[in-house]
């Protein structure tokens, strides 16, 4: 072989090597204007928020799971939650663990909600986790005024004036006011509450207002968002507030006893100015008769007369009468 056929066989290689190097480029180039970017096909989002507002203990709480792809069709099959104190598989897809605590429903193709029943202390503070394939959201449940512990009530009315009332096992603390016909009376409202474990026990004094002293009285608490009427009454305590109340019955006292000592220096005064006219009328009686003596006291009193010469009384000018 001589050497311009070695040259032609190395030339016809080459291009080909070349050529076939264009033609991967360009099917690469193909490939990803039709397919696009991976990310776009895969990316997908989930996340968990808790729907029922307000939670209350005892009731069921709703954990509501939403999925985010690209086409909205969200067709994975594989739905799964964890969570509790254990952070152990609760549901997955529609079967769940303790079908009496939880269950699942599902609302939209691209939202699922995990029902909570009897919700408790044990249920909040701890982290739950949704599922959609592969995607997962993990996130805390802490313990917030969306969840309210409704407290029961105990009263123990005290005296015709005052009334107490006990809510036991409340949560948060609750924010009480008092009316009475309309009127704001929470400044007659004591509270005072004690902390037992995760709750509170609030022990409210009533004390009724003298002014107005009858009429419909409310007590309203609100506790986190949730609004409760603790008492509704009507009171009519005009009566028994003078009877019962030491202030009012020291009061009365006073005021028998003021009336007692004037009528007492009345009756005094009455009685002096009684006497100090008869007096005057034995006064001018004498003078009129020439029979006062130079030592005759009767008349001391009423000096103030003006005798004329002969040393008589004028004659007064009104009827004295007594």
């Amino acid at each position: 072989m001589n050497v311009i056929s070695i040259k032609g066989i190395i030339s016809k290689r080459f291009h080909f090597f070349i050529g076939s190097r264009h033609l991967i480029l360009i099917i690469l180039v193909i490939t990803c204007l039709k397919i696009g970017p991976v990310s776009s096909t895969t990316d997908e989002t989930v996340m968990w928020n808790l729907t029922s507002n307000p939670v209350k203990f005892g009731h069921t709480a709703k954990l509501s799971c939403y999925i985010n792809n690209n086409d909205n069709s969200c067709k994975q099959k594989l739905r799964q939650w964890l969570g509790g104190r254990e952070y152990s598989a609760i549901c997955q897809n529609m079967k769940c663990s303790d079908d009496n605590k939880y269950h699942v429903t599902v609302t939209t193709p691209c939202s699922y909600t995990l029902m909570i029943s009897n919700f408790s202390m044990n249920d909040v503070n701890c982290d739950y986790s949704c599922f959609y394939g592969s995607t997962s959201y993990r996130k805390r449940l802490p313990l917030s005024k969306n969840f309210i512990s409704v407290p029961s009530i105990k009263n123990k009315h005290l005296s015709s004036f005052e009334s107490e009332i006990v809510l036991q096992n409340v949560y948060p603390v609750p924010n009480c006011y008092a009316s009475l016909e309309g009127k704001n009376v929470t400044n007659c409202l004591q509270m005072n509450v004690t902390r037992l474990g995760d709750f509170y026990d609030a022990n409210l004094t009533l004390i009724y207002p003298t002014t107005p002293c009858r009429g419909q009285i409310t007590l309203v608490c609100l506790v986190g968002t949730f609004e409760m009427v603790v008492m509704s009454q009507y009171i009519a305590t005009c009566e028994r507030n003078q009877r019962d109340n030491p202030k009012v019955t020291t009061n009365l006292v006073v005021y028998v006893v003021v009336t007692v000592i004037s009528v007492v220096v009345l009756s005094i005064g009455i009685y002096m100015i009684a006497r100090f006219q008869q007096k005057i009328i034995l006064c001018i009686r004498k003078g009129e008769d020439g029979e006062r003596k130079d030592n005759d006291e009767t008349c001391e009193t009423t000096s103030f007369i003006d005798m004329d010469q002969e040393g008589k009384c004028p004659k007064p000018h009104h009827d004295i009468y007594i």
